[in-house]
Formats: structure tokens, C-alpha cells, sequence
């Protein structure tokens, strides 16, 4: 905030959608106008943090189910369906589009599903998870940005003799070093690689460091 702006780049996005962004000081709430009109109110939890509650504010989702979907479709149609699923299943799940491409080419002897069965599969049951397992990519995610925040003076001398607590617990048979201390309550968790005091006396060695930095 060099230049004394304060730089908000969620608000911003939202604002360049076209959507209206107000705070009410009365309602504590932060109240967003979109395009066709429609309000979405925020309102601020005991925790400080603003939510949005659909159901208080009347608004409803839709999530498709495929009994929803099925509605429209024959009994006859649905068997099809779920021949094409059969099929593609035995076939390691390959892409919707080359399963149709299969069929459509008569490359499977005495195929009973038609391409429509195969439209009709996507339609009712959508993308078949196995598939999705198989061909979706890691996504590299964002950078974690780390904040280190200076401890107050007042807090330092007032708490210059620190009485740490000690415990080893496990996680999947996997020790594990708990410090807390009783009047600032900061806790530490360490990595033992054996339960054994030659391994302890390093890890708390570590933590005094973090008290001492």
C-alpha cells in the first residue's frame, strides 16, 4: 500500500462482472447487486468473516441428479444407457467421443448399443468418474506466501520465563514431539524418528531455539 490504496483484487474481479458491491455499516453486511438486479447479502459471522446463506435470502440451487435426468427418457432409452455405460466400462473407460466413434465405425462385432444409446449415457449419467481419475491433470497450485508478524515488546517482557509442557504422541505408529507453553499457549509439534531420549533432546533443543529467535 505504498502509494495509500488499498488493493482489494477478489472486490475488483467482481466489480469488472459487472456486479455492484455496497457495505452497510447498520447491517454489518456487504450487500452485491448483480446485473440482472438480484441482491446477495453477506453478513458478518462472530468470527468476523462475512457468509452468504442462500436459504435465508430465499435463493435456491439446482444440482442435476440422474434421476433427474432420466425423466424425459423411455424405459427403453435408460436400458440403452446403461448397455453403453456397460460397455464403456469394459472397454477401461475410454473417452465419450471415441466410444462413439467405436460404435459408429463397426468396430465392435455384434454391437447391440447404438450411438444414440451413447449420447443418452452422457446425458443421464454425465462423465464417468473412472475417466475423469484417469485423465485429469494435477493442476499446479498457487504459491503459499508466508507473513512472519513481529511478537509485541510488552508481551516479550512480560513473559520472559517460559514453562514448557511435554508430550510424544503418535500418528500411524509415527512419534511425534508436543510442546506447549502454559501461559503464551504456543504450541510446537516435532518429527521423532525414534522414541528415544537421543532423539527428544535435539527436538526440544529446536524448540528452545524458537523461543530464543
Amino acid at each position: 500500500m505504498k502509494d495509500g490504496s488499498l488493493k482489494t483484487p477478489q472486490l475488483a474481479a467482481v466489480e469488472e462482472e459487472g456486479f455492484d458491491v455496497e457495505y452497510s455499516s447498520t447491517k454489518k453486511a456487504f450487500i452485491v447487486t448483480a446485473p440482472d438486479g438480484t441482491q446477495i447479502v453477506f453478513r458478518r459471522h462472530h468470527s468476523g468473516l462475512h457468509y452468504y446463506d442462500p436459504t435465508e435470502q430465499g435463493h435456491a440451487f439446482t444440482i442435476p441428479t440422474v434421476e433427474k435426468n432420466i425423466e424425459g427418457y423411455s424405459k427403453r432409452q435408460v436400458k440403452g444407457a446403461q448397455a453403453a455405460r456397460a460397455l464403456q466400462a469394459a472397454l477401461c473407460y475410454p473417452p465419450d467421443a471415441d466410444l462413439r466413434a467405436l460404435i459408429q465405425g463397426n468396430q465392435i462385432a455384434n454391437c447391440p448399443v447404438t450411438v444414440q444409446d451413447a449420447i443418452n449415457k452422457t446425458n443421464i449419467f454425465g462423465v464417468e468418474v473412472p475417466h475423469l481419475k484417469g485423465k485429469t491433470v494435477r493442476r499446479t497450485p498457487d504459491a503459499v506466501k508466508t507473513d512472519t508478524v513481529a511478537v509485541p515488546k510488552y508481551i516479550l517482557d512480560a513473559q520472559k520465563k517460559v514453562d514448557l509442557e511435554a508430550d510424544v504422541f503418535f500418528v500411524n505408529k509415527q512419534p511425534f514431539l508436543l510442546t506447549i507453553s502454559r501461559n503464551l499457549n504456543f504450541t510446537t509439534v516435532s518429527y521423532l524418528k525414534i522414541r528415544k531420549m537421543k532423539a527428544v533432546k535435539p527436538a526440544l533443543l529446536e524448540v528452545k531455539n524458537v523461543y530464543h529467535a
